[in-house]
């Protein structure tokens, strides 16, 4: 083995000696390329990667962009994955190295894709513990981890068994496009990351109707929001400060600001999820000790906190529903994803997949809602002996009963966005929240008017 690798070392220096030579350049032209292709297979199986741009940068452009690329997205390590290409940036021409890490996503992303459609779902196992769940799809045992721990609280349907191998190789992907800011053109680099993170959750979204959480969660909270600068409103000002913004970018902005809207009322969601776990672990515990009829109860601090996660996750799931910049995920559609290419397929394609993410997402929302609404004004109504706390109950239920009013009113777009038997479905709980009012408050007189008069369209 030791005289092969000295063999392919002689042969690699000596062809690009002749290669300089103007008498025999034309005959070294013929074994140029496969020679060197072979000592670079051979560096990148003995470890030494870093010198692989060093000899690459003499490969035809095509060969060099396919064959590093390839080498990229074998590269498992971060900084050594950083080192080669900050070397690349240093031998190749300009533009090169972000195409390599472009094509690096893509074929990641087309890998992934082709594994979904051949592999069968696993299906979740019915007693699979909460903390099993989460600690797969984070990928992180510990329980101290705040992802972990709003994961864990998703309900038995909604909870995904873990990040598949496919969707964890995707995302670990997007770090070849999360660059250093002090190394190249990191701008250049996150509009790309941008849009493949863009595409990647749409395919999540798409090829699970919606119930790729996990996926979408670590995507957005591995890739982005450790970054530097930390918020996308902070590198979408850089890029605009840089001088010329590339076509479409707009576009894709506001719809990755739509997918940080999102994954932050997951969030909140998740969390609203464990401190009801926490307050019915502490309820349960009163009943048993047969606690007395007056007083407060030790459960009342776990129903404060319940009570402040759901103004938390109600304020941000109504955001997704009333966003104000004109409509959760209808930004830019129609925009051309690769306005560079001028491609109207692909916009076509992406304008398509945006509204069908939009139909799932708002379904979604709408229905995390009103859970959250019902589930928590239940909960306050069961500490019927402090009128306080009976009161925000009641109040719970009928937000509850009002989740309609979202679903009908022009202002969300639901109502355009949801299919009819969906929408039933909606007011079927609606109904059921109002029944609920009346059943447990019949002494409330409450105005079950629905929908503002007038208004036929639902």
């Amino acid at each position: 083995p030791a005289t092969a690798s000295r063999i392919r070392r002689f042969a690699a220096h000596l062809v690009l000696y002749l290669h300089g030579e103007e008498d025999l350049a034309d005959v070294a032209a013929e074994v140029l390329e496969p020679v060197l292709l072979t000592y670079l297979d051979h560096l990148a199986e003995q470890r030494q990667r870093p010198l692989a741009a060093l000899y690459a940068k003499f490969l035809s452009r095509d060969v060099r962009l396919n064959w590093f690329s390839e080498f990229l997205r074998s590269i498992e390590e971060e900084g050594e994955r950083e080192e080669c290409m900050r070397r690349a940036d240093a031998l190749f021409p300009p533009g090169d190295v972000q195409l390599m890490a472009q094509s690096v996503v893509e074929r990641t992303m087309y890998m992934a894709s082709r594994a979904t459609q051949d592999a069968t779902a696993r299906p979740a196992a019915a007693d699979e513990p909460a903390a099993a769940v989460a600690a797969a799809a984070t990928g992180n045992g510990g329980p101290d981890n705040a992802l972990e721990s709003s994961l864990a609280a998703l309900p038995p349907h909604a909870r995904q068994p873990q990040v598949s191998d496919e969707d964890r190789r995707t995302i670990d992907s997007l770090r070849v496009l999360c660059r250093d800011p002090a190394q190249g053109d990191s701008l250049g680099y996150f509009r790309d990351a941008v849009r493949h993170a863009n595409a990647m959750i749409r395919a999540f979204m798409l090829d699970s109707d919606g119930q790729k959480w996990a996926s979408i969660v670590q995507l957005m909270h591995t890739q982005f929001r450790t970054s530097e600068p930390s918020t996308l409103e902070e590198m979408a000002e850089l890029v605009s400060q840089r001088g010329e913004v590339p076509p479409g970018w707009a576009s894709q902005a506001q719809e990755f600001a739509c997918w940080l809207m999102y994954v932050d009322a997951l969030g909140s969601y998740h969390k609203w999820r464990l401190a009801e776990a926490k307050y019915k672990d502490r309820r349960a515990q009163d009943q048993r000790l047969e606690a007395p009829s007056t007083g407060a109860r030790s459960s009342d601090a776990p129903l404060l906190a319940l009570h402040h996660a759901a103004t938390e996750a109600d304020d941000q799931l109504v955001a997704v529903l009333m966003d104000a910049e004109g409509g959760w995920l209808e930004y830019g559609v129609g925009d051309a994803m690769d306005a560079e290419t001028r491609d109207e397929s692909l916009e076509h394609v992406r304008s398509a997949d945006m509204a069908a993410c939009r139909r799932v997402g708002l379904r979604q929302v709408l229905g995390m809602l009103h859970v959250v609404r019902f589930e928590t004004g239940r909960a306050h109504v069961a500490h019927s002996r402090n009128p306080d706390v009976r009161r925000y109950g009641v109040e719970w239920l009928d937000r509850a009963m009002r989740v309609a009013e979202l679903a009908a009113s022009n202002t969300t777009g639901v109502i355009d966005a949801v299919q009819p038997q969906e929408l039933k479905r909606v007011l079927q709980r609606c109904k059921e929240s109002a029944m609920q009012l009346l059943e447990l408050c019949p002494e409330h007189m409450l105005e079950l008017r629905l929908i503002p008069e007038g208004d036929t369209s639902l």
